[in-house]
């Protein structure tokens, strides 16, 4: 979950959604306003799609490093 709002924070489950744990921050980037969702592979930990305005989706295999 990303709360882009103020700190712009990412937050991690792993329980459902019933607790949440920060994981990091979004730096501030053009595509980092847009943002609405984060959905992570659940057989590639490193494999990350986001998910902005427009319709647009981003792709990452490292993690989110790039």
């Amino acid at each position: 979950m990303a709360n882009l709002i103020g700190e712009r924070h990412v937050f991690k489950s792993t329980d459902a959604g019933l607790t949440f744990t920060l994981t990091g921050t979004i730096p501030e980037q053009p595509d980092a306003a847009s943002l609405y969702s984060i959905v992570v592979d659940p057989h590639d930990a490193t494999h990350l799609l986001s998910l902005h305005e427009q319709d647009k989706v981003l792709e990452s295999s490292d993690g989110g490093a790039t």
